[in-house]
């Protein structure tokens, strides 16, 4: 295994040993291929993850792309805007936060999701490049049921938007499922190869990734026809799970759905 990825993927279980290390990091105490290349000849010194530029402390950790798509995809969904950003100014902006020393020197959990609601992610996070993500949601009302999706790029740009409604009644499920598949309708309309579908149904999100996952049968037809769409016609598509809050926009566009009767 390459030394540079072994680095990451080796860090202790031990909370004590997790402490030792993440302070290692903004000091620069971690060994990387341009620090080797300077001591010993004909090394490579470019990052072994994307192969386009030397491999830094501050390139490994935070901008190469390859590690931009762990930090978007983990809990943190956590987006670097900022091309010169630094491990020193990032560590020393979540310090900074209440009880962000605290946490980051004694507590047991990693040390990027101890700090407390870290500002930097307190929004909904536009994906990277060439993603686009479409937010999805449903409505349920007494005898009837709407749905909606927004479509964003990685530069905050509108792609898109639809709504269905349908005067039927129907558990809420149903109408999350019927609002994932709206969303990848839209991304075929829109010919994306590579979307991200983000909702806050994370049990349909759950049948629809993990194919051990027992499907209820009120949605098996739509969770299987989604699974199909899926392998036919993209390259790459991500379901997400993410909280009503970060989710805002869609949902208001579903409940006006749901009020108007709007199907667009």
């Amino acid at each position: 295994m390459d030394r540079g990825v072994s680095l990451v993927e080796e860090v202790p279980l031990s909370s004590r040993k997790r402490q030792q290390h993440s302070l290692r990091v903004p000091q620069g105490a971690i060994v990387v291929r341009s620090a080797i290349g300077r001591f010993v000849d004909y090394i490579p010194i470019e990052c072994p993850l994307c192969s386009s530029v030397p491999e830094t402390i501050n390139h490994l950790f935070i901008h190469c792309h390859f590690t931009q798509h762990l930090l978007f995809a983990s809990s943190l969904s956590f987006r670097v805007g900022d091309p010169n950003l630094t491990l020193h100014d990032m560590f020393k902006h979540w310090i900074s936060t209440p009880n962000g020393e605290e946490n980051f020197c004694y507590g047991d959990n990693e040390v990027l999701t101890s700090v407390q609601n870290p500002p930097l992610i307190q929004r909904w996070v536009p994906p990277v490049d060439p993603y686009v993500k479409i937010n999805v949601d449903g409505a349920v009302g007494r005898s009837d049921f709407s749905g909606a999706i927004v479509a964003r790029d990685a530069y905050d740009m509108f792609r898109g938007c639809g709504t269905f409604y349908d005067n039927k009644t129907c558990d809420p499920i149903e109408a999350e499922a019927r609002a994932l598949l709206l969303g990848l309708e839209c991304a075929q309309k829109l010919h994306l190869s590579h979307c991200i579908i983000e909702g806050d149904a994370q049990l349909i999100i759950k049948c629809i990734t993990d194919s051990d996952s027992t499907i209820p049968w009120k949605i098996r037809a739509l969770v299987l026809n989604i699974r199909t769409t899926v392998s036919r016609s993209f390259l790459d598509v991500k379901f997400l799970f993410v909280s009503r809050n970060f989710n805002t926009v869609v949902h208001t566009l579903a409940k006006y759905a749901l009020q108007t009767h709007v199907t667009d």
